[in-house]
């Protein structure tokens, strides 16, 4: 089982450095990407109501992703989340 949070963990970081590589070529007046900046701009001009759910179940997902990782992270430093135990130094 931790092979896989592991591998999602990896994976996932991968794909945000891509993508911030990509907000950088953009943002420095490199390719654009039309098809993407379409996508998001006819899925809006669709439905507004479509979009607006959209954006709601996507914010959800990534909320599950960030917060899975974030649990791994916290076990790989030690920290019980399970435990309801005070532990005072």
């Amino acid at each position: 089982m931790k092979r896989i949070y592991y591998l999602l963990t990896g994976v996932l970081g991968l794909t945000f450095i891509f993508a911030a590589g990509l907000v950088i070529v953009e943002a420095a007046g490199g390719p654009t990407m039309d098809r993407f900046h379409s996508f998001w701009i006819d899925l809006h001009r669709a439905s507004s109501v479509g979009f607006a759910l959209f954006c709601t179940f996507l914010t959800a997902v990534w909320g599950v992703i960030l917060g899975l990782i974030t649990d791994q992270i916290m076990k790989l430093t030690g920290i019980d989340l399970k435990s309801r135990e005070i532990v005072e130094l």
